[in-house]
């Protein structure tokens, strides 16, 4: 039986391309922690990408009924 993660964070990032600008992506990260959430997200970017990332807990009841896997990153919708 699969084991679902109890807690997760929508983990915000801002990518900021060379000219000033930045484009906006949301995930949605099955973790215990913010700490944890953020750093999943971090490495799925390639190292000399500058982004800020900023992470937000969802509810209880709200994890559980996304079925996330733990360390599962999902693209917000």
């Amino acid at each position: 039986m699969l084991q679902y993660a109890q807690e997760a964070f929508i983990v915000l990032v801002h990518l900021y391309e060379p000219d000033g600008t930045f484009r906006r992506e949301e995930y949605i990260v099955g973790s215990p922690t913010r700490e944890a959430a953020e750093d999943k997200v971090v490495s799925v970017f390639p190292a000399g990408v500058e982004i800020r990332v900023f992470a937000s807990p969802l509810g209880h009841s709200e994890t559980l009924s996304l079925n996330l896997l733990p360390n599962e990153i999902r693209p917000r919708r």
